[in-house]
This record gives structure tokens, C-alpha cells and sequence, in this order.
């Protein structure tokens, strides 16, 4: 076990567990004996004496000046130093499928490259919904239910034991099985795949050196019967794994009736989120019973409103399309976003507002009230209603008419889960701040700030997942416009479908994709196309891919499994 130190870093002072005056010496002393619920303390060097020790799960920031963190870590022996936990799961070829990287499995921070060079690796730091990167899996539905859940660290913190890095490696998760209706403990050990190029090939380590996210997805895809069951799925069924409840619904607007809402209540019985057997899904009822097929906008948004004031887990989809799919606005089409906060009539404007999170860290909105918006000057009255600040973190506010817009589906979680981490910093950040400024410096925001000539976290990301983007050599939407096409395109030369398709039709490429995904993508090569032997297909379309060498046009069946 050692001390790290983090300049210029600061914790979120909400979440103390201790403050006053104190030395070093008793501050580490503390930390050390509770280091099972405790992960450290931070400073301003104005008057270094007084002190905020703070809990785990508590969020740290970066950027700001004079502050100073002190992180207890604990050390982890090496493979060949200890004997290691070998669960019954990892390295089996069925449990990646076809979605295996190619770098084999290894374990975090024990030489095996995943992770190594981190000095502050731990399970559990500073729990944050920004710790949160996707990785080489359409899982963004899954990520974006761990962004939920993050918006309230006490409950990830429950979910994983021990609380703290395991010598051994052995984890146990607890998760709602709905195929038994009750929560039980899927048992992992700390091998993760790891990508050719190194690092994790799925969720990546946060980036204060965590891997909760890697054993959260690990243990969530174990009980789903493997990683590539969970490449597709909806966030509803996520936020029932992880609450540990069955009580889930959706709202989806009817793409052919624009603002027209209808209730969806789905019946899972498999953990398995692609099983289309088990899992069903009844129509039109609504949650207090109301049996109306359809609500307008502002019913909807009420409704909302009131699962909001009674914590329920929130998350929306965006329109169809690929997550490589970015609109005028900022929205990522095709994506999940996690919905932290529903404010009606903010500052007695008449106007209602949404606060919400890309789980990249990036990719904010950029319409009116975005962070770069005039309207925020405009309408201090709001400002002061929403408590906003600007800050590259993802999260943004959006006014509820552009919301139902731009988003289509939204996936709820009927179970209280308490105040979340914003709705309790809020109501602690006044005292904390006048507290802060009382012993002569600025307290810490909860965002983190640029530093001058400093790449940000999500800048650093937006980058990594645009290198990730080159090469790839298919288009896979995660969730079309037209109902009939509702799960990912792969694209196949020369296969048939096992069974015919009564909805078979022929359609040139881009009249393909613009008729069911909007604008066409740039084709890739016909010869970048492998057969997928697992695939069941439900329709069969003929699309025309060029060829670079040939310059002749090349057949290929474009299917949706």
C-alpha cells in the first residue's frame, strides 16, 4: 500500500467524512485504518493545515490550481507472485464469439499489460459517470445504465465486494438475475480481454486508474452468457441487472405520429438482453394504469418529472443511426444518454429543462442552452435555477421542447435509488463554498477545468475513438428508424439467409441506407466482408458495394439479424 499525490487536483468537498485542522501524519493515520471506506484527503497550500478527508466513490477534479490530493492505494503483487483466483468464465472462445480482439485476457496492474504503468490503480476511487469509456462493443446501452448508477457511487460501491482491489483477484458481483427474479452473486476473477495494441478491449480503466467498470461489464456479460450477447441491448434492461428490480418500462414516440408517445412494459425472463423468446414486451399501458394508447409531449414530460422527483434511474435514446453519427446539435445518433435531472418552469421562465450525459465524457449538445449558449447571460434567473456552470464533462442542459426532438426513447427504472450525487451536491455546494472562501481560497468545482495547453479528458477520448473509427470495415447501426429493421446490419457476400424472408426486397446501396438510417455512409470494400455462420436473419436485402481493385460492382446480401 502507498500514498499517491495528485497536484492541482482537488475532491469534491461535499462528500467529506472529516474536516479541520490536522497534520499529514494523523490525516494518513485515519485514511489507513479505514481504508476500506475511505480513499484519501486534499489540501490548498493557502492553508495547508485544514484538510477534507474523503470518502470513496467521492469525485476528483483536475485543473484547478494550489489544490493538492493524497490518494491510499493498495499495491497488487504481481501473476507470479501470489496465487491468483481463475474463475470458470474467462478465456472460454464462447464468451467473446466473434467479438474477440485478439489480445487475450489479462489482469490489471499485474504485468500483464493492462494498466501496468498506472501508479494509482484501485477498484474504486472517485466513482464518476465521466470514468466511464466504450470500448470495441456496441454496448453503449450497457454504459450508459453504468453512468446512471455512477450518479449515485453508494450503490456501485454495494454492488462489487470486496470494495477495495482484491490480492487474489476474485470479485463478487451482485446482479438481478431475471431469470430467477432475485439478485445473485456472479463471482469473477480480474482477467479482462485485453486489446492487440494493449490496454482493456472493451470499458476502459478510468481515468484515475479504476477498474470497477471492467469488472461491472466483466460479471454483467457472465450472466448475460457472454460478451457478445451484450453487443445490442436496451438501457431499461441494464438498469433492472444493476438495481436489482424487474420494474422497468419505456417510452418510445411513434416515428409515423411525431410527438406521440406510447408506453412500452417489457417482461424479461432471460439474462440474456438479444433473447427474443423470453424477453416480451406489452403495449399501451401506461404506469398509473391509464390505458390511452398514446400521450402528447408535455404529458410525457410530466410524467418524467415525477419519477425524477422520486430518483428513479432515467436514460433516453437518440434517433436512429450509427454512434459514428453526429447532428448539427451535437446529439450522437443512435446513442444512449443518461438523464440526471428534470426541472420544470426553471426560474419561473415557463421553460423546461432536461440535464443530461453522454457517457463518452464528450459530445455535448451544442443548440440553444449549451454551455457556449448567449441564453445563459440572457437568463440569469435560469442559470441561478439550474445551478450551471460550464464544463467539459459530457453533461449539458437542454431545453424539454429540443429533448423530444431529438430523443426518441426514453428507458426507466421504477425503484427510488435516493438523492443522486448532483441533487445533494447542490444543496451542500453554498456552505461548502462559503466554508472554502472563509479560510482565504477558491473551493472545488465538480467538473474538471482546462489547464492552458492541457488536452481534456473527453478532448483525449474523442480523439482515441476517432483512431478507433479508421479501418472499420462494416457499418453497424444501433438502432434503425424503421421498426422492421430493428437490430444491427451485417453486411455478407454470397450468404443466404437459412430461411426466406417474406419482406425480401432489392434496393441499390444507397437507396438502402437512406431509406432506413438517412444519409448513406461511405461504402466500405467488398472484400473487408466476412459470413457470420452465427447470424439468424429476419430480412434480406441486395446491396451493391464497389470494389477498389476491379472497378466493377460486386453483389452482396445486406441482412438484419
Amino acid at each position: 500500500m502507498k500514498w499517491v499525490t495528485f497536484k492541482n487536483n482537488g475532491f469534491d468537498q461535499s462528500n467529506c467524512f472529516k474536516e479541520g485542522p490536522m497534520s499529514d501524519e494523523e490525516a494518513k493515520k485515519l485514511v489507513e485504518e479505514k481504508h476500506t471506506e475511505l480513499v484519501g484527503y486534499c489540501f490548498h497550500k493557502n492553508n495547508p493545515q485544514y484538510k477534507w478527508i474523503v470518502k470513496k466513490g467521492t469525485a476528483k477534479a483536475g485543473g484547478h490550481p494550489g489544490w493538492t490530493c493524497m490518494v491510499f492505494k493498495v499495491q497488487l503483487p504481481k501473476a507470479n507472485e501470489i496465487k491468483l483466483f481463475t474463475d470458470d468464465y474467462a478465456g472460454s472462445p464462447q464468451v467473446l464469439g466473434s467479438l474477440n480482439p485478439g489480445g487475450g485476457w489479462a489482469r490489471p496492474g499485474r504485468g500483464q499489460g493492462i494498466g501496468d504503468a498506472v501508479q494509482n490503480l484501485a477498484l474504486i476511487s472517485g466513482i464518476d459517470p465521466n470514468d466511464l469509456d466504450q470500448g470495441q462493443i456496441g454496448d453503449c446501452w450497457l454504459i450508459s445504465a453504468f453512468a446512471a448508477l455512477a450518479e449515485f457511487p453508494w450503490s456501485i460501491q454495494s454492488l462489487i465486494q470486496p470494495g477495495h482491489l482484491a490480492l487474489d483477484g476474485k470479485y463478487t458481483v451482485k446482479l438481478y438475475d431475471y431469470s430467477k427474479g432475485e439478485v445473485v452473486d456472479v463471482v469473477v476473477d480480474d482477467r479482462i480481454p485485453r486489446s492487440p495494441t494493449g490496454g482493456p478491449a472493451f470499458v476502459g480503466l478510468s481515468d484515475d486508474g479504476e477498474i470497477w467498470p471492467c469488472i461491472l461489464e466483466k460479471a454483467f456479460s457472465k450472466l448475460a452468457g457472454g460478451y457478445e450477447n451484450t453487443n445490442g441491448g436496451s438501457p431499461d434492461f441494464a438498469l433492472g441487472v444493476l438495481a436489482g428490480t424487474s420494474n422497468v418500462i419505456q417510452f418510445r414516440e411513434d416515428d409515423k405520429k411525431p410527438g406521440q408517445w406510447f408506453c412500452v412494459k417489457p417482461t424479461y425472463k432471460s439474462t440474456n438482453p438479444q433473447d427474443s423468446q423470453l424477453n416480451t414486451f406489452e403495449y399501451g399501458k401506461w404506469p398509473d394504469g391509464d390505458q390511452t394508447m398514446y400521450k402528447d409531449t408535455m404529458e410525457v414530460l410530466k410524467i418524467l418529472d415525477d419519477f425524477d422527483k422520486q430518483d428513479y434511474l432515467l436514460c433516453a435514446g437518440s434517433h436512429a443511426g450509427s454512434d459514428t453519427e453526429i447532428n448539427r446539435q451535437g446529439v450522437v445518433q443512435g446513442h444512449a444518454y443518461t438523464v440526471i435531472d428534470v426541472v420544470m418552469d426553471a426560474g419561473g421562465s415557463g421553460r423546461h429543462f432536461f440535464q443530461c450525459r453522454n457517457p463518452w465524457g464528450t459530445g455535448e449538445w451544442k443548440g440553444n442552452w449549451s454551455d457556449d449558449s448567449y441564453l445563459w447571460k440572457a437568463h440569469p434567473e435560469v442559470a441561478k435555477a439550474l445551478d450551471w456552470e460550464p464544463a467539459d464533462d459530457g453533461m449539458f442542459w437542454i431545453e424539454a421542447k429540443d429533448f423530444f426532438k431529438n430523443y426518441s426513447e426514453i428507458n426507466i427504472c421504477m425503484q427510488n435509488m435516493g438523492k443522486n450525487r448532483k441533487k445533494v451536491t447542490s444543496s451542500q455546494k453554498a456552505a461548502v463554498a462559503e466554508k472554502t472562501r472563509s479560510l482565504g481560497f477558491e473551493p472545488v468545482k465538480s467538473a474538471p477545468l482546462k489547464m492552458p495547453g492541457q488536452k481534456t479528458r473527453a478532448e483525449r477520448k474523442h480523439e482515441e475513438r476517432e483512431s478507433k473509427k479508421k479501418g472499420k470495415a462494416r457499418y453497424v447501426p444501433e438502432k434503425p428508424t424503421n421498426p422492421n429493421f430493428n437490430k444491427p446490419v451485417t453486411c455478407q457476400l454470397g450468404a443466404e439467409p437459412p430461411v426466406p424472408s417474406p419482406q425480401s426486397s432489392v434496393l441499390p446501396m444507397d437507396a438502402f441506407f437512406k431509406k432506413f438510417y438517412g444519409e448513406p455512409p461511405v461504402a466500405p470494400y467488398s472484400s473487408k466482408f466476412k459470413p457470420d455462420p452465427k447470424a439468424v436473419y429476419e430480412h434480406s436485402l441486395i446491396v451493391r458495394f464497389p470494389d477498389s481493385k476491379s472497378k466493377k460492382k460486386v453483389k452482396a446480401k445486406a441482412k438484419a439479424s
